[in-house]
């Protein structure tokens, strides 16, 4: 890759004496060794990286046909150690260039060519970075030379890299091979899942090694190019990372790029699906670990190029999307999004209007629909207490008949802002609308104490309201169940249990009182609530309670205010019966059982601790030490009266 360094002229007077700024031996001994070991944020990343790099690199140059092999070697016995290793089957180095361009820092022959991946004449040491010892084997000319690049020595302090030749043969083949012992198991794993990732997405002749096992690249189910960028996309394969920046078959697969060019317009990259961006070799600059993109205003420029291309793969894998029609999308509402090639986009995307209605519309039966001047018939339901009510009527009347509808909820349709498209599908009918041919009913003269109301309830739980649908005996045998109390029989039984009910028993007024106001119902304090003007007639005529009504209102109030009483003598006995006592449990228990006492307690306590004294200071500090994990200090009443004495 093309190194770009500017050299500006130089200007100055005539008289000026000059030198050259560079480094001594130690300085050189020293930045070796931070390129070697300082530079790599994942050291055997950086080792299978460059050495397969430029394995690539001289099959590219040479035109080599045969694959690049690397990978790891499983030992056949406790003699033999794991170990990785490239091999390329190029031209192979001589031993001039094994030591003064491959052992050499900032030696390198791709420098000025953008065809070749490294450039910067360090990744040939990367195995440095990792280990003190690594083995390079280079077959050059008939011969088979083995070299020792091992890490020690230096006369500044500071270890230096040494080629040692180790053997020598004849061969037939030619090429260079790179290997490395493993030091731990921990280490293994990590080399064969870089092993792994980088042979998955390359997109030249390679073949990974692992034992006696092959692995071949992936091969992508798709590819297509824009402006200067290849785009490979994978499927079936599960990645932390669904986007991945390649240049020179290294790809950059970190979480920003994941979060910048996965979500473009309104399309999201498909579950288990990698889009692998080519950009070509030194369209971007690199940090001389090659790590990872540099941050400058040219390579910015280059993303911004990438994500414009990104839109417009997206919008050309979304257009290959086929429209939805208002009864499919209900019949697959469950399915929040319509899938592509390789995007999917969300359905409240495509269909903002009316998706947000769809999902709410539902069918009655597995009748067919019916229709009315060529549109489907939906029934609206209201928006009442009372929408469930009518959905099972309209339900059962819709089966007697052997007929079906679609049905939504007023309050659904309610905030559409754009119903044409909806108007033109459906013909909306009220529930209560002639249309459905309800059966007349006959005026009544009484309420008929069979008929079922809706009713929500708090009664099974304080947090959740519950639906029911219940008559005036029901509601009243709902409430006596849930009290563990003896149901009634008939109307008139119920009347008598409800004139022995003590309604000053905060349950009793809970469970026997109802609340039918059009006000929010949160802070409610009956279990029941319903807009029924005939059950509540009915529940008034058994004799239950109405929360607006003046009897419940007073009853109400007493309770509330013997609860605060009942707080304030608790608070009292609490204060009186401090926690620093040691027998402050049965205290309390005594003081609860007489009030007198308990608030003569309270009101000595009360005033010693609003003195300015010291057994005030001590007694405030022993309530606030008592139950801490730091100070739980307990004292008796011998000791508490000695504290009270002082002044």
């Amino acid at each position: 890759m093309k190194i770009q360094n500017i050299a500006n002229p130089l200007i100055s007077s005539e008289n000026m004496s000059s030198s050259i700024m560079g480094m001594d031996t130690k300085g050189a001994d020293m930045a070796t060794y931070y390129l070697r070991d300082k530079i790599y944020s994942d050291k055997i990343l950086a080792v299978v990286r460059e050495y397969v790099c430029n394995a690539l690199d001289e099959h590219k140059k040479h035109k080599i046909n045969q694959p690049v092999r690397f990978g790891l070697r499983i030992p056949k016995d406790d003699q033999e150690s794991y170990s990785f290793f490239v091999r390329d089957y190029a031209n192979g180095l001589s031993e001039n260039d094994i030591r003064n361009v491959f052992g050499m820092y900032f030696r390198s022959t791709k420098s000025g060519n953008n065809d070749q991946i490294g450039g910067f004449g360090i990744g040939s040491k990367a195995g440095h970075s990792y280990t003190d010892t690594f083995y390079v084997k280079s077959f050059y000319n008939g011969v088979c030379s083995l070299y020792a690049c091992a890490l020690g020595g230096g006369n500044t302090g500071v270890p230096v890299g040494h080629i040692f030749k180790v053997s020598e043969e004849p061969t037939n083949e030619t090429g260079l091979e790179v290997s490395l012992e493993i030091k731990t198991m921990l280490d293994y794993d990590k080399f064969l899942s870089h092993c792994n990732d980088f042979c998955s997405f390359c997109s030249q002749n390679i073949v990974l090694h692992v034992g006696n096992s092959e692995t071949l690249p992936q091969k992508p189910d798709y590819e297509e190019t824009i402006s200067d960028f290849k785009f490979r996309f994978y499927k079936d394969m599960q990645h932390i990372y669904n986007v991945r920046i390649c240049m020179g078959d290294v790809c950059y697969s970190k979480s920003a790029f994941s979060s910048a060019y996965k979500n473009i317009c309104t399309g999201k990259i498909n579950n288990n699906t990698i889009m692998v961006v080519e950009v070509p070799i030194g369209k971007m600059t690199l940090p001389i670990s090659r790590e990872s993109f540099e941050d400058t205003p040219a390579n910015n420029r280059v993303l911004n190029e990438l994500k414009e291309s990104v839109v417009k793969i997206v919008e050309n894998d979304l257009a290959k999307i086929k429209p939805m029609s208002i009864s499919e999308l209900i019949d697959s509402k469950n399915e929040y999004s319509v899938i592509s090639e390789n995007f999917h986009v969300y359905k409240k995307d495509i269909y903002p209007n009316i998706y947000p209605v769809i999902l709410d519309i539902g069918k009655l039966n597995n009748n067919a629909l019916e229709k009315v001047d060529g549109k489907f018939v939906c029934v609206l339901l209201p928006d009442k207490m009372s929408a469930d009510y009518w959905r099972n009527k309209i339900k059962e009347h819709a089966t007697l008949k052997g007929k079906n509808y679609y049905y939504v909820n007023e309050c659904f349709l309610k905030p559409c802002k754009d119903r044409q498209e909806l108007d033109a599908f459906f013909e909306f009918k009220k529930v209560k609308s002639s249309y459905f041919d309800w059966e007349k009913s006959v005026a009544k003269s009484a309420i008929d104490i069979n008929t079922r109301f809706s009713v929500k309830s708090h009664a099974n739980s304080d947090q959740y309201w519950s639906h029911y649908n219940f008559n005036a005996l029901e509601l009243h045998n709902l409430s006596r169940m849930k009290l563990n109390l003896k149901q009634a029989l008939n109307i008139q039984e119920a009347k008598d249990q409800i004139s022995k009910t003590n309604f000053k028993d905060k349950k009793m007024l809970e469970f026997f009182s109802f609340y039918s106001g059009n006000k929010s119902i949160d802070n409610c304090v009956s279990k029941f609530v319903f807009r029924s003007k005939n059950l509540k007639k009915a529940m008034l005529d058994i004799g239950w309670l109405d929360v607006e009504g003046a009897e419940f209102k007073n009853n109400f109030e007493i309770i509330q205010q013997e609860e605060k009483a009942a707080a304030n003598l608790a608070s009292q006995v609490a204060q009186s019966c401090p926690k620093f006592l040691n027998d402050h449990s049965s205290r309390k228990n005594k003081f609860a059982k007489n009030p007198k006492f308990a608030q003569k307690a309270y009101s000595i306590m009360d005033r010693i601790r609003q003195e300015n004294s010291l057994r005030a200071k001590i007694i405030k500090s022993l309530d606030y030490g008592t139950g801490r994990w730091y100070n739980n200090v307990v004292i008796n009443r011998s000791e508490l009266r000695q504290i009270l004495k002082m002044k």
